[in-house]
């Protein structure tokens, strides 16, 4: 969709331009993501069962779990945030050329 030339509008093509790279940036998270949970899993695996062992896992497990739920949803927010971002860009180009279009046209 090309912008209106009214100079009004030059900053959809950049906030379109951030949306893409935080749609690329949430794609590219979420596969880290998943590779470093495997890691953090084998690390857990091996935190073992002895006294000092049994006194980290009672603070540790409850918040490291919640914490990767949270962050399991990351990708999707982060995409979801690009899809509204688009859509703004989009809604302002063409509240733009309608505002332009009345003026140009006497409010008809």
């Amino acid at each position: 969709m090309a912008e209106p030339q009214s100079g009004v509008a030059h900053f959809a093509t950049g906030d379109r331009t951030a949306m893409r790279m935080l749609s690329q940036q949430s794609e590219t998270f979420g596969t880290e993501w998943a590779a470093a949970k495997v890691t953090i899993g084998l690390g857990e695996a091996g935190i073992g069962t002895d006294p000092i062992a049994a006194a980290f896992s009672g603070v540790y497990r409850s918040p490291a779990e919640f914490l990767k739920i949270a962050t399991d949803e990351v990708p999707a927010i982060c995409l979801a945030w690009a899809q509204v971002g688009n859509t703004s860009a989009d809604q302002y180009v063409e509240s733009d050329r309608a505002g332009e279009g009345a003026i140009r046209g006497g409010g008809n």
